[in-house]
């Protein structure tokens, strides 16, 4: 239950801090809300914005299914977790244009880390003034702004502060209501597509009631401390129940990708780890610019690619006031209500922050200090890179201790501490000036330099200013509003800025070269080969980066993905490979062994920039040039689906080292990769002259193929090798084969028969029924029909 708020004159007064933050974000992004401009760069322009034009399409277009047939000749889209078909918030945008749906999600995002640190602050026992400063501070700051083009990342972020506020109210007193609520929001967080945000969080809020077991112990309250951890545990596995439509898909795509092998390289591991001399560089205001004077600029060199990235990953900037703030809240005991109390379970929630703030920092930094080893070795933890991004939890236990900050200087009597907080402030800012020149800078001169070329230096006198007002004239309300309009003025600059956009009116129009493309129907697939994306001119881009096929529904064997499959990986960049591919095709591809993976693949067309077409072969003819892009014929492609002339038994590392370094073998012969003992024995030379054949798939989920033959045949599929395909021959389960190394073959009696191939993964299935069964027990929970107890006031 929130406390009572000592400033509370009338209930009106509630709404006021969520009706500001709406507010701050409708001035902020008022260009996105009211000016038809949309987020669009990076992240948001190779995947996100095509993978919501198919969840718009899984559920308003009868034909969309669980395939998704457009991107590395066909993955999972089910499986796909970042596509977050299943994530509820996202639902409520899907009836908008996916490029307007898209980035209203994202301020819609902005606004629940915002009202869930204000709720979190207020479970805490914080003021409406210091708990709405904590707010703007979370809303705004480089761990939420920086991920706008990380859609799934930003929302993991946004629900951190909701779901520690619903486990303060659980552990206060627990009740059944409240039981669900927490499971319902943790579920969310799952469910919003990224694990790397949930798994930190887990492990930070384990580790903190572990220790906070310790402690109850130590005073006598280890029962209730233990009584904690158990039942955070039970939230944890009631969310996982109700997340499992899609934690087993995801799970099944997870094991069959490149990031499914045992042990992943340390040195790949480490290549985003934060340095720790950085650390401090973090919170600098404007230290890394924005990405829009990169995005923008006529070419991208190398130095400029590593500074994006670090722009993306290292920014987490929370302002220099609420810093300062920071510093406050972590050096004083903070409200009253964070004593653990007798009729609660015991957690002390100001310890549980600490640890989110130390933990995260030892991550994001993990692999550059000796413990990483150690953190290698925990489960999950090392399956995923950029561990900067753990420096979420840091960032969200700063904006709650600022807010603690900001509490202790606006209590009565509160003078002395505000001028506590004016030398606070004046050696922050030369902390500030000194870590910018050791951590980036060659001289003092180029230190200064970037702190007035980027306007830094307005915030440092500002705070300075605004320290100096509220000694002089600072008493209660009013000093605790200057303090909010100091942080608001800062953070709202930041947001504002940082992330560039474009209008949405240029989305609108289909590009000449993809309705060209279109003409040619949906059986052929498309490679484009556009090297570095951001290298290439803008008006070609529509066309070459590695999501547009998805949007506009055209086969594709291009892929921005982590759950690339190994086995396309293997073929199309390296075997091993353990990073995504970025959508980049290798120049290898264009001649032979190499091509033989495309031919294979049915890529019948293939897209270049101009200026960079291919040298000429026998088998590319240039049917399509535009101003931007140029498109070749490959006649050596086979088909979506052919009968086999020959067929050879080869285990699959000899195929795959034959389809990559020769010699190349006719593209009408099979190669299964399985023992050859069928029970009617085929042959192994065919002749598939003897039949007739015609395809046609009716939705992404199946391929139908009628066929009528004199004698046995071998029929190949096009399709990737993919757990959760069956074939039916006239309605009989048929056993398949892996086939080509990548693809799936199936031997069919003489006769006339309907071979259809489907997609119907188990783990869809399972996951569902779980789902729906944790669903309905959560509702009967809520409604007191389970009889657990009568429900506490």
């Amino acid at each position: 239950m929130v406390l009572e708020l000592s400033d509370r004159n009338s209930s009106r007064r509630r709404w006021v801090p969520p009706l500001f933050l709406a507010a701050l974000l409708a001035v902020v992004f008022a260009p996105v809300l009211f000016g038809g401009q949309v987020f669009y760069h990076l992240d948001i322009q190779q995947f996100f914005l095509p993978f919501r034009a198919l969840a718009r399409d899984f559920f308003f277009l009868p034909s969309q299914g669980l395939w998704n047939p457009f991107v590395a000749g066909g993955m999972s889209l089910i499986g796909n977790g970042q596509a977050a078909l299943f994530y509820p918030l996202h639902w409520i945008f899907l009836p908008m244009p996916p490029e307007l749906g898209l980035s209203f999600s994202i301020i819609f995002h902005f606004l629940i880390a915002g009202l869930g640190m204000y709720w979190f602050g207020l479970t805490l026992g914080l003021g409406r003034i210091p708990a709405t400063i904590a707010g703007v501070i979370y809303m705004l700051c480089g761990a939420t702004v920086t991920r706008a083009v990380h859609l799934s990342l930003l929302c993991g972020a946004a629900l951190l502060p909701a779901i520690s506020a619903s486990f303060v109210l659980l552990l206060e007193r627990p009740s059944r209501r409240r039981f669900v609520m927490s499971v319902c929001l943790l579920s969310l967080q799952i469910l919003c597509g990224h694990p790397q945000i949930p798994i930190y969080y887990a492990y930070a809020l384990f580790l903190a009631l572990t220790l906070n077991l310790a402690a109850g112990i130590a005073a006598g309250r280890g029962k209730s401390a233990g009584l904690a951890l158990g039942m955070v545990g039970g939230v944890y596995i009631g969310a996982a129940c109700v997340a499992a439509i899609m934690l087993l898909p995801w799970a099944e795509s997870v094991w069959h990708s490149t990031r499914g092998g045992p042990v992943l390289p340390y040195e790949f591991m480490a290549t985003l780890s934060f340095p720790p001399q950085r650390l401090l560089a973090a919170f600098i205001p404007y230290h890394w610019g924005n990405i829009g004077e990169l995005l923008l600029a006529a070419e991208l060199s190398a130095s400029a690619q590593e500074r994006l990235v670090q722009i993306m990953e290292y920014a987490v900037y929370v302002g220099i006031p609420a810093l300062c703030l920071f510093v406050l809240g972590l050096s004083v005991k903070g409200p009253s209500r964070l004593v653990p109390k007798e009729a609660s379970l015991y957690v002390n929630w100001r310890q549980v922050l600490i640890v989110f703030l130390v933990f995260g920092g030892i991550v994001a930094c993990g692999l550059e200090t000796p413990l990483g080893p150690a953190l290698m070795a925990l489960p999950l933890l090392a399956k995923m890179r950029a561990w900067t991004r753990a420096l979420t939890l840091s960032v969200f236990a700063a904006a709650a201790l600022a807010g603690f900050g900001a509490d202790w200087m606006l209590r009565e009597g509160s003078q002395k501490r505000q001028r506590i907080f004016s030398v606070v402030c004046v050696w922050t800012v030369m902390a500030v000036l000194v870590a910018n020149f050791l951590c980036e800078r060659a001289d003092w001169q180029s230190a200064f330099r970037e702190v007035w070329r980027s306007g830094a230096w307005l915030v440092s006198l500002s705070l300075l200013g605004v320290s100096s007002v509220l000694i002089i004239f600072g008493r209660g309300r009013l000093a605790g509003l200057m303090l909010l309009a100091l942080v608001t003025v800062d953070l709202g600059v930041f947001a504002g800025a940082f992330n560039p956009l474009i209008p949405a009116a240029r989305l609108d129009t289909i590009p000449p070269a993809v309705a060209f493309l279109k003409t040619k129907g949906r059986y052929a697939r498309v490679a484009s080969f556009a090297g570095l994306l951001p290298t290439v001119p803008e008006d070609a881009q529509a066309v070459l980066h590695s999501g547009w096929s998805a949007r506009y529904r055209i086969p594709s064997i291009n892929v921005f993905d982590t759950l690339q499959s190994r086995y396309y990986t293997d073929l199309f960049d390296h075997p091993g490979a353990v990073n995504v591919t970025y959508g980049m095709l290798p120049a290898e591809l264009l001649s032979y062994p190499r091509k033989q993976g495309l031919d294979l693949m049915n890529v019948r067309y293939l897209v270049f920039p101009v200026g960079r077409e291919p040298p000429s072969a026998p088998d590319l003819r240039e049917v399509y040039r535009d101003k931007s892009v140029v498109i070749f014929e490959n006649d050596s492609s086979v088909g979506p689906v052919y009968l086999a002339r020959t067929v050879q038994s080869e285990e699959v590392q000899d195929t795959l080292q034959r389809l990559r370094f020769g010699p190349p073998r006719p593209a009408t012969e099979a190669v299964i990769n399985e023992p050859l003992s069928q029970g009617e024995n085929p042959p192994r030379v065919l002749t598939p002259a003897d039949a007739s054949w015609r395809a046609v798939m009716p939705d992404t989920d199946s391929i139908e193929v009628q066929l009528k033959s004199s004698s046995w045949q071998y029929l190949v599929f096009s399709q990737p090798f993919y757990p959760g395909w069956e074939v039916r021959i006239d309605g009989v389960p048929t056993e398949s084969f892996r086939t080509n190394y990548l693809m799936r073959g199936v031997w069919v009696p003489p006769g006339k028969h309907m071979v259809v191939l489907q997609y119907r993964p188990w783990s869809f299935n399972a996951g569902a029924l779980i789902s729906s069964v944790a669903a309905l027990t959560l509702l009967l929970l809520a409604l007191g029909r389970l009889g657990f107890g009568k429900e506490r006031a």
